[in-house]
């Protein structure tokens, strides 16, 4: 289990035909420069994706439910070089999604995103960094369904860690994030601009080689025009292997939460303590692995309102012969106010569904076809739950090595 903090990833993403031409480019240049080093150190794996689909609610609204068939290119380019001593990756994500006779409806949605790493010692020091573009229809979901406007949502990030092995069983890692959000045409959107700015520590002991005892520390302090977040968490928790097939890990503690808003009498204040709980685990059986995690976390976006989410997730693969896959995920979200508010409008049910059955037709090619059964419901309207269901059939192309090995030669 990895560091629970309030942060944000980065990456980066462009709305328009001459922006994407600039990030395709960046992966061409890049591409060339890992080409010219050592094939050992380095490397360049692209995937393409093109799905098309059918969507009977595309927005998962009750009210103007639109009918739909869409179509989506994603393309991915993971490319770096590593070492005994250093690790330094970039990854390009683009999305674009294309709905027929709703053209206000289409998105593009574009990433990017650094990671580096050099270890000197007992001491390994690590620097991330993340510029993203993309639709307010897609980058609020989480928070608050989908946005009524098509803006776009700019978010600059960097993360900077130190981490350092005190003995052969316990190692510390000290980090922070530091985050800044804006949007496009705020007051049509209603949401706000902010910063994030956390700082954490963590520290793991190791018992056995089945058992690793974890305690987490951050702090965050969330800003907009007329909201402020200032939470302070502690967790513990551990990771255990209860055999090569199967293992558990749990992490959870207590979240202060102080706020301070402009209200109806001017500058007011609240305070509250909410939990945090990250609960997951992984088994594996002949042909089949099952996923699970339970989840709660406390976070503000453009709202400018702390949102206290719980999630269930739950997935399965199975292997049914040596080319065909059977995937089922799904998942399922309540928010409601946090940081000790009582905003109704906050409180939201969701829940997600999604067989696929995927048939590798070529080491490079892989066709997937899936159905999806989404549900949103408002529990402060009396409007009911929202109800989606899509059918997708998605072709996916991973560029071979070898082809790809001989291209980057010349």
């Amino acid at each position: 289990m990895g560091v629970q903090t309030d942060m944000l990833i980065i990456r980066i993403s462009t709305a328009d035909a001459p922006r994407r031409f600039w990030l395709v480019a960046a992966i061409v240049c890049c591409s060339v420069v890992s080409g010219q080093a050592a094939a050992e150190k380095w490397y360049f794996e692209p995937v393409v994706s093109m799905r098309i689909g059918y969507n009977d609610n595309t927005q998962l609204k009750t009210d103007s439910e639109i009918e739909t068939t869409a179509s989506y290119i994603t393309g991915y380019a993971a490319f770096g070089f590593r070492t005994e001593v250093s690790d330094v990756s970039l990854t390009a994500k683009m999305i674009d999604r294309r709905f027929d006779n709703y053209k206000d409806l289409n998105t593009n949605d574009q990433f990017i995103k650094l990671k580096s790493s050099v270890r000197s010692g007992q001491n390994r020091f690590g620097l991330g960094a993340d510029y993203q573009r993309e639709s307010t229809r897609t980058s609020e979901f989480d928070y608050s369904g989908y946005s009524s406007t098509n803006k776009i949502k700019i978010t600059k990030s960097v993360s900077p860690y130190w981490s350092r092995a005190l003995t052969e069983r316990t190692s510390l890692q000290l980090g922070g994030d530091y985050t800044d959000v804006v949007y496009e045409d705020a007051e049509l959107t209603g949401l706000s601009d902010y910063t994030n700015k956390s700082i954490y520590a963590s520290m793991q002991h190791s018992l056995s080689e089945r058992t690793m005892l974890q305690a987490v520390a951050s702090k965050s302090l969330y800003s907009s025009d007329s909201t402020e977040f200032d939470s302070t968490s502690v967790q513990v928790g551990f990771d255990y292997r209860l055999s090569e097939t199967f293992s558990v890990d749990l992490l959870l503690g207590p979240k202060y939460i102080k706020s301070e808003y402009v209200g109806s009498s001017g500058k007011e204040s609240s305070s509250d303590v909410g939990r945090l709980i990250d609960i997951g685990f992984r088994k594996e059986f002949e042909l089949t692995t099952v996923n699970g995690s339970i989840a709660t976390s406390e976070s503000a976006g453009g709202g400018g309102k702390m949102t206290r989410s719980t999630s269930l997730n739950l997935s399965l693969q199975h292997k049914l012969s040596a080319r065909s896959t059977f995937n089922l995920s799904g998942t399922t979200q309540q928010n409601e106010a946090g940081g000790g508010s009582d905003d109704s409008s906050l409180d939201r049910t969701y829940f997600s569904v999604e067989p696929k059955l995927s048939w590798k037709a070529s080491p490079w090619w892989t066709v997937t076809g899936s159905y999806r059964y989404r549900r949103s419901e408002y529990t402060s309207l009396d409007d009911g739950a929202a109800e989606s269901n899509a059918l997708y059939l998605t072709l996916m192309y991973v560029w071979p090595k070898e082809s790809l090995g001989r291209w980057m030669d010349l």
